[in-house]
Parts: structure tokens; C-alpha cells; sequence
């Protein structure tokens, strides 16, 4: 009886909960792969339970009054420019909540509820200890399923499964939200292998099996990790930054020619030369969302759209999946600012400019890459990675 309550303890239930996100995401993958559904809710639906959780978690007098305030604030855009502004809410409300504007509402505010959640726990570090342990191991896991996935071709653990496109992703069914799970993975290594607290070969090993996950995002994200390693962490970093602006006057010139060469490698690419422009193949046709975005604009928005936002006003309209644009649609041009400075004053530290460095490599790349503030693994992720390189000796 003692032992039964010492592992339904309220620390442990919440460690179970946040482990179980990225179970089901597994779990998920399964099940669409072996029947007939072309989606599953049980990701999601558990990821509502889980923001319950966390809700009922919250000890409000321990969190700063102004950002309760700036994030009920945007909460409260969001619901204006919907159930207010929105000349089709009331006939597509259930396609607004289970993938439209209260969808993405919800799990861009979700990592806001985390961080008021987390600081309100008395064991918050043997939390978020535990947590990152289980995460590790998870995608440990899931980097020998891609490389066994890409010795053996094995389609259940394609990036793109039934496709002729190169990548494995192992028990992970997006693509999006993997890349930016293991940009985060490889950002948390790279930082331990900083303050040699894991050997190079098991670093090494992670970047190799990212790499067979097939999406540009990690090829930029392992560039700029590279140069920001030798521009700034180097003992020659003065002589590799002089290196560095020499490769990118050399991109400027050749980058159309390098491109031309990466997309000729894969069959998939070349097939799509007669369809899109160089511009979209690199953007993965981003670039075509983003005008229709423009354009939706232009056509459905009045002044108060502008400051408070408004998206999913017509049956067509898509998200861009450039998350530099996205919280403008979603909570106006005001909005955006005080989510981006709400997320700027829960992760960055102004002393710390390793990590300073890592998570504006990491929001370059969501930003460009999409599907980053609105992942719930995501944001688990980088919260408690982001906590966990806090006040470190480097």
C-alpha cells in the first residue's frame, strides 16, 4: 500500500502525463499505419487531457500578474476576431475546433500554460529531470529505428511513407514535428556535449540519424549550429569567422547552383521541376501559402483584423507553415509582439549566451519550418531543455 502510494504521488502522475504525450505520438503512428484511417484523434484527444492536467495544476499567485494578464490579453483576441469577426464561425464551429482557428489557438497558447503550470510545482527540477530522461530515451529509440528503417527500407518507418521520397522518420508520423524533435534532441546534446556531460560518438550518432529523417529544416539547422559552434565557441574562432563570410559571399553567388545540384540527388525533386520554381522546391511551395495568405488578407480583413488578427474566414483559407507569419494570423500584429515577448521572457536568459545562441538558431528554423509554437511535444521539449540549461557553468 505504501509502495502504491509513493508511485501515484501528484510528482509522478505529472511525469507519467508528459511522458505519455510522445507515447501516444508513437502509438498514433501505429494505428494509422496498420488500419484504414487517414487520421487519428487519439494523439490529440490525450493532449487534451493533458492541458486539463496541467490547468488544474496552476497556483495563479505564483505567476507574475503582468503575463497572466498579456496572456489572457491575446486569448482574448483570438476569441474576438472568431466568435465576433468571423462570418463562418457558427456554421463550421466543428471544423474551427478540430482543426481551424480554436485548434490552433488552443496549442499556440499551450506552452504558456506549461510554463505557469511548471512554476507552480514543488518538485519542478526532479520533474523536468525525469521528463528529459524519458524524452532521450524515447528518441534514442526511435534513432536506431531509422537507421534499421533505412539499411532495411522499412516503409512503416518512412518520413514519407508509400512515396518515393527519401527519408525515415522512424515512429514518428509528421514530419514537421519530428525535424524540429530532433533539432531540439541534437540542441540538448550539443549543449551537454559543451559542458562534457556525453561523449562525441553519441552526438554523432543522433546528427547521423536526423539526417535520414530527409527534411531540409535539419540541414539548415545542422549548418548553423556548425557555424555558430566554430564562430563562437571555437578557441579559432576569429579565423573560422573570416572562413564562414567567405562561404556565404561564395552561396550568394553559387546558391541557385547548389540547390540545382541537392534536388537532382533525389528522384522525388526532379519530378517536380516542371511544377514549381526553385523558390518553392526550397520552401517546400511555403512560398505559394504565404501569397495566399497576402491575398486573404488583403480580401477579408478590416483595421481591427490587422492589431487583433483573424484567420479561417473562408472554407479555403490554409495556415502558413512559416511560423515567423502564423501568430500574426492568428492573434493580429499586437498579439504577435506580446507572444513573442511572453516567449522571450520565459526562455531566454540575458546571461547565458550559449543558450541565448542555441534557441535563437532553434526559433530561426521554426520560424521558417513551421508546425514549432503549435507542437505540444515540441514545446515540452524545448521548455524543459530550456530550463534545464539554465544558470550552467559553461
Amino acid at each position: 500500500m505504501v509502495r502504491f502510494k509513493n508511485t501515484f504521488t501528484k510528482t509522478n502522475i505529472i511525469i507519467i502525463m508528459l511522458a505519455l504525450a510522445f507515447v501516444f505520438e508513437l502509438l498514433n503512428t501505429i494505428v494509422l499505419y496498420y488500419s484504414d484511417l487517414d487520421k487519428s484523434r487519439l494523439s490529440g484527444c490525450y493532449k487534451v487531457l493533458l492541458q486539463l492536467m496541467l490547468l488544474l495544476t496552476i497556483s495563479f499567485c505564483k505567476i507574475p500578474r503582468k503575463q497572466i494578464i498579456l496572456s489572457l490579453l491575446i486569448l482574448l483576441f483570438a476569441l474576438i476576431n472568431q466568435f465576433v469577426l468571423n462570418p463562418i464561425f457558427t456554421s463550421t464551429w466543428q471544423k474551427q475546433i478540430l482543426q481551424g482557428s480554436i485548434y490552433f489557438v488552443d496549442r499556440f497558447l499551450f506552452v504558456f500554460l506549461l510554463v505557469f503550470a511548471c512554476n507552480s510545482w514543488k518538485e519542478k527540477d526532479k520533474i523536468i529531470k525525469k521528463v528529459l530522461i524519458i524524452i532521450e530515451v524515447i528518441l534514442i529509440t526511435n534513432s536506431v529505428l531509422i537507421v534499421l528503417g533505412a539499411i532495411f527500407d522499412i516503409d512503416l518507418l518512412k518520413t514519407y511513407s508509400n512515396s518515393l521520397r527519401f527519408g525515415w522518420d522512424g515512429l514518428f508520423n509528421r514530419q514537421n514535428q519530428v525535424s524540429t524533435l530532433y533539432i531540439l534532441f541534437i540542441s540538448y546534446l550539443y549543449y551537454k556535449l559543451i559542458l562534457k556531460q556525453v561523449k562525441f560518438i553519441y552526438f554523432f550518432f543522433i546528427v547521423i540519424s536526423s539526417l535520414l529523417i530527409g527534411t531540409k529544416v535539419i540541414l539548415l539547422f545542422l549548418l548553423l549550429l556548425f557555424i555558430f559552434h566554430f564562430s563562437f565557441q571555437s578557441l579559432k574562432k576569429n579565423l573560422y569567422r573570416k572562413g564562414f563570410l567567405l562561404f556565404a559571399v561564395f552561396f550568394c553567388f553559387f546558391y541557385k547552383s547548389i540547390f540545382k545540384t541537392y534536388f537532382s540527388m533525389f528522384s522525388f525533386w526532379k519530378d517536380l521541376d516542371s511544377k514549381y520554381s526553385l523558390v518553392s522546391k526550397i520552401f517546400s511551395t511555403r512560398d505559394l501559402v504565404l501569397i495566399q495568405n497576402y491575398e486573404y488578407v488583403k480580401t477579408n480583413w478590416n483595421f481591427v483584423n490587422y492589431i487583433i488578427g483573424g484567420g479561417w474566414y473562408t472554407k479555403e483559407y490554409r495556415i502558413i507553415e512559416m511560423d515567423f507569419f502564423a501568430p500574426i494570423i492568428i492573434f493580429g500584429f499586437l498579439g504577435a509582439i506580446i507572444y513573442l515577448y511572453l516567449f522571450v521572457l520565459n526562455f531566454f536568459e540575458s546571461r547565458n549566451k550559449l543558450k541565448n545562441g542555441i534557441l535563437l538558431i532553434i526559433l530561426f528554423c521554426g520560424f521558417l519550418s513551421g508546425s514549432f509554437f503549435a507542437s505540444v511535444n515540441a514545446m515540452i521539449f524545448l521548455y524543459f531543455m530550456s530550463h534545464y540549461m539554465k544558470n550552467k557553468p559553461i
